[in-house]
């Protein structure tokens, strides 16, 4: 079949954090010329509150899209899907049409939620991955597709973390069918496995099944770190997500978080959502005469998304910037911290004065005077900090050193970058939602 004129891009997740960067990124530059006209498909799932038509509007109202030129999105369209279901759940006829038109695929649906049974974890990240790719197959003028994973599908060790697979110790599909065995012992196949979660490990083996069952599909995976607040574009700051480090900032800079697992000697490896979205666009090759050499010499080609050592951030810069900026524009009360390091007698101390004896009380007070908002909130704070306390210790105990192709700008700095995520989780995630 002859190919079409015009790419035509399909983007899942396109409702999430990183979703909205590609899909901003991906109009802005055709606006600006840099990119060939092209149209743009999002496959968007009902949620438990709305059905997929009002996802897409809602989608649309983001902030993320207000440096847009007017009607912007009267080139998107989206299909009613559910990637977790054998044809993503499409309408058979809507299946059908969508492979004849698509070119380009960019798949970025997954859940980040670190503690999910790890069941529904392989369904999110392993089944929607190999849905995706099976409808990739069928599509006979696909020229690229581009898969979303993490840096961290591979277990901390010493040296570098290179560009390939992480060693497994089983096949991917043995493992998938543990995942999804009622007769696993979760902790210790993750533990026979390395991973600290149900979600790094869901992915690593979905990268496995990927680079095994996609044949001879053009396959690019990109794996970013710690995705953070924009750097350049839409805006700086921009951020709408309290996974991983949003949610970490929003309890430090709100003042109820003071004291954390890990090591100050720690280098965190955080990179903004718009370079992580410049990356996979890069890599999805819309542009005719943009190839990547290695690219094409191999199907499967992985590439890290990171900040790097070079450009990481030591956990003590981090809390030093965040006491300044918050200090200074105090949202609910000062911060202050009390202690990082390794779980001891001074660790459970400082935990319990700092923040769950003064937030029980707390909780008590709005107890027996019946102030239900106030509860509510006192809950979700406890809430977000035993969430903290669970996902991110591994990630402060251990720094990384990645391996990468893909350059960072050269007028980057993380120092500055710091300042940017406090303004973003400032402006962005606490303002009016304390």
């Amino acid at each position: 079949m002859a190919q079409l004129d015009k790419p035509h891009v399909l983007l899942t997740g396109g409702t999430g954090f990183l979703g909205k960067v590609i899909l901003q990124e991906l109009v802005r530059r055709r606006q600006l010329g840099d990119f060939p006209p092209h149209k743009i498909t999002l496959l968007i799932r009902d949620s438990k509150k709305l059905d997929s038509k009002s996802r897409f509007a809602k989608l649309t109202q983001s902030r993320c899209f207000s440096k847009l030129e007017s009607g912007w999105s009267d080139s998107i369209d989206f299909i009613n899907g559910e990637l977790k279901s054998k044809g993503c759940g499409l309408n058979p006829d809507v299946y059908a049409e969508s492979c004849q038109k698509v070119t380009h695929i960019i798949h970025c649906a997954a859940s980040v939620d670190f503690n999910l049974p790890l069941a529904d974890a392989a369904a999110s990240n392993i089944d929607t991955c190999l849905n995706i790719l099976e409808f990739a197959e069928n599509c006979p003028n696909l020229q690229k597709i581009v898969l979303v994973s993490t840096a961290y599908v591979t277990p901390h060790r010493p040296g570098k973390v290179q560009e390939q697979l992480a060693a497994l110790p089983a096949p991917a599909e043995e493992l998938l069918l543990a995942a999804k065995s009622d007769r696993t012992d979760e902790k210790a196949l993750l533990k026979s496995c390395g991973h600290p979660n149900t979600y790094t490990l869901t992915k690593s083996i979905a990268e496995h099944l990927a680079a095994r069952y996609s044949g001879n599909l053009p396959l690019t995976i990109v794996r970013p770190s710690i995705i953070s607040a924009a750097w350049q574009y839409p805006f700086p700051g921009w951020l709408d997500s309290r996974g991983a480090l949003g949610g970490y900032a929003a309890l430090f800079g709100a003042g109820f978080l003071h004291v954390m697992e890990g090591s100050v000697d720690t280098t965190f490896d955080i990179v903004p959502v718009d370079i992580v979205a410049d990356h996979v666009i890069e890599n999805l090759c819309l542009v005719r005469d943009q190839k990547s050499s290695k690219a094409e010499q191999e199907n499967v080609h992985i590439v890290h998304s990171v900040a790097g050592l070079r450009h990481g951030s030591p956990a003590k810069s981090m809390i030093s910037v965040g006491l300044e900026y918050f200090g200074r524009n105090v949202v609910f009360q000062p911060p202050y911290w009390k202690y990082m390091g390794v779980r001891s007698p001074k660790y459970y101390w400082y935990r319990f004065t700092s923040q769950t004896f003064p937030l029980s009380l707390a909780r008590l007070y709005y107890d027996l005077t019946r102030n239900e908002r106030k509860q509510k909130q006192v809950r979700m704070v406890m809430q977000g900090i035993e969430k903290v306390n669970q996902c991110f210790p591994y990630f402060c105990l251990h720094t990384y050193d990645f391996a990468t192709t893909q350059r960072i700008p050269d007028n980057f700095s993380m120092e500055a970058y710091l300042d940017v995520i406090c303004i973003g989780v400032h402006k962005h995630l606490l303002l009016g939602n304390v």
